[in-house]
């Protein structure tokens, strides 16, 4: 079978490997025949194809775990890394169920670690989703989790802290400006009027007090 061979513009030790049809993947040039390396197409037999797409897998799959050894990923950010890889999309499909199969790769548990560390950073709820849509996230997995962890109390302590951090900033304006500002700012963020409506009141009422 004749195999075309094209360098990669960025990465110029690989070389990228294709039918008329269709693409194989990429290899580092030191493992391809010793006479491909200033050629532009190669003749392959059945035992030499085979082991190509063997090698093309492996070291495919090297590069996939080296970045899921990194930190928590999602199924579209491995996609999204191993098409920078050249990798076909037969493989890439073998690659990623390996990866879930052998748990290196959950969505549930990466929007899970997500939704608990954005909840400390104080994000509302819609800025969560919004983040996790980004990354394909399906809401069959978000949307769950996003009840189940982020309560009334989290909504409302988060909703707290920003409100008080808004005060310190607009404290100089006139109450109506500083409640204006401070709503703005939280709808901008995703929360809800009702989210933060009589905890903003109570919290422009203590300044009064406090006055």
């Amino acid at each position: 079978m004749k195999i075309l061979l094209r360098i990669s513009k960025l990465k110029p030790y690989l070389r990228i490997l294709r039918t008329e049809s269709e693409l194989l993947g990429a290899l580092p040039v030191k493992l391809l025949p010793a006479h491909s390396l200033l050629a532009e197409e190669i003749e392959l037999d059945e035992k030499q194809l085979v082991l190509i797409n063997e090698q093309l897998y492996a070291f495919a799959l090297d590069k996939l775990l080296n970045y899921l050894a990194d930190a928590e990923k999602t199924t579209f950010d491995c996609q999204t890394y191993l098409k920078k890889w050249y990798v076909s999309e037969n493989n890439k499909k073998k690659l990623i169920d390996f990866a879930i199969e052998k748990h290196y790769l959950s969505d549930q548990r990466y929007a899970k670690m997500f939704i608990e560390e954005y909840i400390l950073f104080h994000k509302s709820p819609e800025e969560i989703k919004a983040k996790l849509i980004l990354k394909k996230i399906p809401s069959s997995i978000y949307s769950p989790l996003l009840k189940e962890l982020y309560s009334k109390e989290s909504l409302n302590e988060s909703v707290s802290d920003l409100i008080e951090k808004l005060i310190s900033r607009f404290e100089s304006l006139p109450h109506r400006q500083i409640y204006e500002k401070i709503a703005t700012t939280l709808y901008r963020k995703g929360y809800r009027y009702d989210d933060f409506k009589s905890i903003l009141l109570e919290k422009l009422k203590q300044i009064d007090i406090d006055d």
